[in-house]
């Protein structure tokens, strides 16, 4: 978790210079570019995985051309980077339909990979209906989205997606109700609390992590979108009201509706600061495979403060994807130049592959870049500061009348991680 280091002054001082850089047309994307100029230099292996990853024939002849060269791109490294991008189901179609110009065994170890992933998948998804089943047996509404359900809805497939854990939406009153209704299938909170501190994380916390018979860290029961100090406060009642019904393998279940599902994914796209390709690929996939009302999406992005959030998903989608731009968020984009300016750096950063820590200063710079309003950097900065996190809960188990120094031990710890940030900066400038 961020640093509470810098104070507002800084930040908005940071935002300011964020304003500085021209708006470009969106018309034109780079990876589009670095596609037909391939005949004239070979494509990086991000390059060729976004090729891949995009939908245009253009992009596939392109990549025929590239494929048949003399010199062919080392697709071994391109399985890893796929694999480190979460996006080796997609990889394995796309390269199926060049099996002359790929090495037999580059073929024979994406297809093991892909098999891997679809065998671990339908695993999964066997349990997440075990689970929906004994949830709903003891009046627990819950909504699955992403893992499986996020595969089913964009991709048609389970096998398309890659995920490792089960998030199942729930409300906050029904925690304890879920928690005793897992307990029956084996499945036991990663971290042990006590009754009165459950209580009260519920109110200050998001999720709770289970240990189950699949693995550790298998299922999370949420009951929030986002940890309560970034400040998207987005209903899960709504998202109820909302809801709609989808068939996973002859069971009805519940999921999100088009437009909530795109806002989620935004959210959780900056969330862990574009560090995957694969979040950018959901959110594609989402667009192309559901009736999204754009214009009632962008309003929904704007009463909740990310507008901002949403215009930089949808730039990258478009520049490294090729989605084109709907026109509500095209004018959105229009209007905030922020928005294109760190589309940017977060494109060098991913095509780089160097991801920010969620600890750094820089992150927690992002974050407060990434919010168009005043009021939500401020609380943002309050909440990060005296919200306590898990971190706090397991530092110090205190009677339920002392829960209030918690957010004292969070200050704490925040203040004990900066001063060993700006140390570990002073002794790089000292050497230097």
């Amino acid at each position: 978790m961020p640093p509470a280091a810098a104070s507002l002054k800084g930040s908005k001082r940071a935002e300011t210079e964020l304003i500085s850089p021209p708006v470009l047309s969106p018309q034109s994307s780079i990876a589009e570019d670095n596609i037909k100029t391939s005949k004239a230099a070979p494509l990086t292996p991000f390059e060729l995985l976004l090729a891949f990853c995009r939908s245009e024939t253009g992009a596939k002849r392109s990549l025929q051309n590239q494929l048949g060269r003399e010199t062919v791109p080392d697709l071994e490294v391109l399985i890893r980077l796929a694999e480190q991008h979460d996006v080796v189901p997609v990889l394995h179609r796309e390269v199926f339909n060049f099996p002359d110009a790929v090495p037999s065994q580059v073929l024979e170890a994406l297809r093991l990979a892909y098999q891997r992933n679809a065998q671990k998948n339908v695993r999964l998804t066997h349990e997440l209906i075990r689970i929906i089943d004994c949830l709903e047996s003891h009046a627990v509404a819950a909504i699955p989205y992403k893992g499986p359900v996020l595969a089913q809805v964009i991709y048609g497939e389970i096998a398309m997606r890659q995920f490792s854990d089960l998030d199942i939406l729930i409300r906050p009153a029904d925690v304890p109700r879920a928690k005793a209704a897992v307990a029956a299938l084996g499945y036991r909170p990663s971290w042990q609390m006590t009754d009165a501190e459950e209580q009260a994380y519920v109110c200050s916390g998001y999720e709770r992590a289970f240990d189950g018979p699949l693995g550790g860290n298998l299922l999370e029961l949420q009951w929030r979108i986002l940890p309560r100090f970034y400040c998207v406060d987005l209903s899960v009642e709504c998202l109820f009201e909302r809801a709609s019904e989808i068939d996973m393998g002859g069971r009805m279940v519940r999921a999100l509706s088009p437009e909530d599902l795109v806002l989620i994914l935004c959210i959780h796209g900056a969330k862990h600061a574009w560090s995957r390709l694969s979040l950018l690929c959901d959110i594609a996939g989402a667009a192309r495979s559901r009736n999204i009302n754009y214009e009632l999406l962008e309003k929904r992005a704007h009463r909740l403060g990310i507008a901002r959030i949403v215009g930089v998903n949808f730039w990258l989608v478009h520049d490294l994807l090729g989605l084109p731009l709907p026109p509500p968020l095209a004018k959105c984009m229009q209007r905030d130049r922020n928005i294109e300016f760190l589309a940017r750096r977060i494109q060098r950063r991913l095509s780089h592959a160097s991801e920010y820590d969620p600890q750094s200063s820089d992150y927690f710079r992002l974050m407060l870049a990434l919010r168009e309003r005043t009021s939500d950097r401020v609380r943002f900065l309050a909440r990060l500061a005296f919200t306590p996190s898990m971190g706090e809960w397991a530092t110090l188990r205190l009677p339920s009348w002392l829960f209030p120094i918690y957010r004292m031990i969070r200050l704490y710890r925040l203040a004990g991680r900066l001063f060993r940030s700006v140390w570990q900066q002073l002794r790089v400038w000292s050497v230097r």
